[in-house]
């Protein structure tokens, strides 16, 4: 998870209009324009492609076939294909990021038994995120709403999740939660924008240095805790 946190802080700093790689040698607006877009657009398929992989190959195409089954669901709320893609998805929640039993934990698809304090959607973000959307297409908008507040809790510079709360909010009429959520979310590329957008890439980044720090004290509280236990077993032997 360290390295893979080490690569998501990288990736957000090339969503600062001032990275290196949103240079282009022109004073031409429209210019800079399309350049800062592709490399946007490119950016957010890596971040995309991170944490779709973050539990490997295997995974990631089980995660990918079920976002491809999304459009067979919209509109069944509690139609058969849906409890069957609900469950599918738990499974794999639970499966990845439970905190008691990890890997062997059962979701049994049901969204209301899921006790988000024994969940760590850090150790995988995306199955959660394909779970609140599919929520939100099947018109359970409390329940995706309440899946995507625990996704930016844990990231929250979450673009996907973040415009998905925006537009959730929205269609449950709560246009002052609507408009908090987007001002939340990435600003665009336009000159006025640009120096907003920095400082959003900048808070974000803390908050994911953050995150990284945490991460690495609990290996080393790990490992220390590893070593004392070693260590009193080798001194237990000896005496």
């Amino acid at each position: 998870r360290i390295l893979y946190m080490e690569k998501e802080i990288e990736l957000l700093s090339q969503l600062d209009p001032n990275h290196p790689i949103n240079y282009i040698d022109s004073h031409i607006e429209d210019d800079i324009q399309e350049h800062m877009t592709k490399m946007e657009e490119a950016t957010l398929e890596e971040l995309s492609a991170l944490w779709h992989g973050q539990q490997g190959a295997i995974n990631e195409q089980k995660l990918r076939f079920y976002e491809s089954r999304l459009q067979d669901v919209q509109g069944s709320l509690d139609g058969p294909v849906a409890l069957e893609h609900y469950g599918s998805c738990l499974d794999l929640i639970h499966e990845h990021c439970s905190v008691d039993s990890p890997g062997t934990a059962e979701s049994n698809g049901r969204l209301e038994e899921v006790d988000f304090d024994k969940l760590d959607l850090g150790k995988w973000i995306e199955p959660a995120y394909h779970l609140a959307n599919l929520l939100a297409t099947t018109d359970r908008l409390t329940e995706s709403k309440a899946w995507t507040e625990e996704i930016l809790a844990e990231k929250p510079w979450h673009v996907g999740a973040l415009s998905m709360m925006r537009i959730v909010c929205l269609r449950l009429n709560d246009e002052e939660a609507a408009m908090k959520w987007a001002v939340k979310g990435l600003p665009g590329l336009s000159p006025q924008s640009r120096t907003w957008r920095s400082e959003w890439v900048q808070e974000n980044m803390d908050l994911a240095k953050e995150k990284l720090a945490e991460l690495q004290k609990d290996l080393t509280d790990k490992i220390v805790a590893k070593i004392e236990i070693s260590v009193r077993t080798t001194s237990g032997v000896m005496t």
